[in-house]
């Protein structure tokens, strides 16, 4: 059973965010305002100036290592215990089941990102009434909260967003806790940085979603999958590490060398433009 209760699992969520996962991100998608926001006092992008670029050296890392991962094409087999053997029923159904949800590019986008953040989740979503079979998701890292106990998965907090008004700074968020054999389902409406209050439950039918889902495994119908453990800021947790660790600042300083060479490129340019008109 679940520990913490869906605000705290937010707030966690959120300061970790905040802590961690955001200077990398800005340095996986390049954001300009973000690469400021996260820059600490003297680096490159915390100075004000003209026009800068960023090279996103963060971002073929990441791609490189998902093409690394999976490299090769994969395969899936069933494997029938009680007889020791392939059973061709089982593998018709697990082959159906790859092709539907597209699994092995699904895989590649989690490694993706999961070098990138440190952290990475595969879901199996429980919409009886949309869905006639298991459709698996891939959840950022900076969207979800897991739960350990004595070192195993627990249970997982998940956060996504409905609804979002830029303007007025609300979000309709959609709450999902997986446990053992369960699924809880509510709909928060809050603001970027505030889970907020639950919306009434006409909110959960008009989505089509139910309250609380009894699957028929008692499993776990998702996973946490972390990078690399541990993770030297947080070594008390079982949260991942990023490929980015401790790199932000070499990054920095790549983007200043990289945008010097092209103001001396471009100052040397103009000056043989003017001899030559000269």
């Amino acid at each position: 059973m679940a520990e913490l209760e869906p605000r705290e699992a937010w707030e966690k969520l959120r300061v970790y965010r905040e802590k961690y996962y955001r200077q990398y991100i800005a340095a996986y998608n390049g954001d300009e305002g973000e690469l400021r926001y996260t820059s600490t006092e003297g680096m490159f992008w915390a100075r004000d100036g003209k026009a800068k670029l960023h090279v996103p050296i963060g971002a073929d890392i990441a791609q490189v290592s998902a093409d690394l991962l999976f490299g090769q094409e994969l395969s899936f087999s069933a494997y029938d215990e009680a007889t020791e053997a392939n059973g061709s029923k089982q593998q018709a159904r697990l082959d159906k089941l790859v092709s539907l949800n597209d699994l092995t590019n699904k895989l590649v986008e989690a490694a993706e990102s999961c070098a990138a953040l440190g952290d990475v989740y595969l879901k199996l979503n429980w919409w009886r009434n949309e869905m006639d079979y298991p459709v698996v998701s891939v959840v950022q890292g900076d969207a979800a909260y897991p739960e350990y106990l004595m070192g195993r998965l627990n249970a997982v907090h998940f956060f996504s967003v409905l609804r979002r008004d830029y303007e007025k700074d609300e979000v309709l968020r959609l709450y999902e806790l997986y446990e053992k054999g369960k699924i809880f389902t509510a709909i928060f409406r809050g603001s970027s940085n505030d889970l907020g209050a639950e919306a009434q439950e006409n909110a959960l039918s008009y989505y089509g979603l139910e309250r609380e889902v009894q699957a028929s495994v008692n499993e776990l119908l998702a996973i946490h999958i972390p990078n690399m453990r541990p993770n030297r800021l947080y070594r008390d947790n079982c949260l991942g590490r990023s490929y980015f660790d401790q790199l932000r600042g070499l990054m920095d300083s790549l983007d200043e060398a990289i945008d010097t060479l092209l103001l001396n490129i471009n100052s040397n340019s103009a000056e043989m433009t003017r001899a030559l008109n000269s």
